[in-house]
């Protein structure tokens, strides 16, 4: 297979031979051969404009914005927020395989990787830098940083609303990957334990202390509130389930032709994990410029070039 790494690179000369700005490539002797060249060039960008159509960048412009409203009062909400991001960890995400998630995240108290304004409230930031390609990014492929953002409000004096948005910023291009809503539902579990352990010692009182009225009041109290933070959690689990579903890069094409290789990473030289017959139906799960991250309907991952792959309904 060719290697199309350096055709990005032959745009320009492309777009200056349609103006017909490129002559130096018609050099004495070398015209029969330069048109070839510049055919090939046209139909192979072409065909990608072209094909470019049928499938849909995995990439996230925006965030699956994570909200949910908790019985507990802002204050209380934040010094959980605050020790989830000083933990120095990011759950649900990892860089390496076999890692349940991302440490050595520092915080921070702005950060301009966003550029929404988080609204009224407070705001928390736990930063961690030159992280290679993070899970549950999509389209994320290369070196960047990873910032998930919190934000606190009071609802009322017992209730607070929390906020959670992740999101991962290549160095080299400044491309933006917002998380697929694993990163912000991770954090958000690792907050309902702290909240859970600040109230702890509450129900771990000597049980001649607990029959008295002011003790019984306030357990019965922190009881309360730990069944509507379970109730508000299955919700905001079930919602954001359902904004996922919708979100899924699950678009479906088929293999042009006979013997097609299943590459473990994303280039000709990688090894090949196994041949796809013509006509085999895979899921896009996501994409680079030229390649797509597949799986087989027996549940195979890897990587095909975009050129062997049509889409279904064609």
């Amino acid at each position: 297979m060719a290697n199309w790494a350096s055709v990005p690179a032959s745009k320009g000369c492309f777009r200056a031979i349609s103006a017909g700005r490129c002559r130096s490539l018609f050099w004495t002797g070398f015209g029969p051969l330069a048109r070839s060249v510049t055919a090939t060039l046209v139909v192979f960008f072409l065909a990608h404009a072209a094909y470019g159509q049928f499938y849909k960048n995995p990439r996230r412009d925006t965030s699956v914005g994570f909200t949910v409203d908790l019985p507990v009062p802002a204050n209380r909400l934040a010094q959980a927020v605050a020790r989830v991001v000083e933990s120095g960890t990011i759950e649900g995400t990892y860089i390496y395989k076999g890692d349940t998630d991302v440490e050595d995240a520092v915080t921070a108290t702005s950060s301009k990787a966003f550029t929404d304004n988080p609204g009224p409230g407070q705001v928390f930031y736990k930063v961690k830098f030159n992280a290679l390609s993070p899970a549950h990014f999509p389209a994320s492929n290369d070196m960047g940083t990873i910032t998930v953002r919190y934000v606190v409000t009071p609802v009322n004096e017992q209730r607070s609303r929390l906020k959670i948005d992740a999101l991962f910023v290549e160095d080299a291009e400044r491309v933006r990957c917002f998380s697929d809503g694993s990163v912000e539902i991770a954090e958000y579990g690792t907050i309902l334990d702290q909240i859970r352990s600040s109230i702890a010692p509450v129900h771990s009182m000597n049980p001649s202390q607990v029959n008295t009225p002011d003790k019984s009041v306030s357990l019965q109290y922190d009881l309360t509130q730990e069944r509507s933070m379970l109730q508000d959690a299955k919700a905001a689990q079930a919602k954001l389930d359902k904004e996922l579903a919708q979100v899924q890069f699950d678009t479906q094409g088929r293999i042009k032709t006979d013997g097609i290789p299943l590459k473990a990473d994303p280039y000709d030289h990688a090894s090949t994990i196994l041949s796809l017959p013509k006509g085999k139906v895979v899921t896009v799960l996501s994409t680079t410029r030229y390649w797509y991250r597949v799986r087989t309907e027996e549940g195979v991952e890897g990587w095909i070039y975009f050129l062997f792959l049509a889409p279904l309904n064609s």
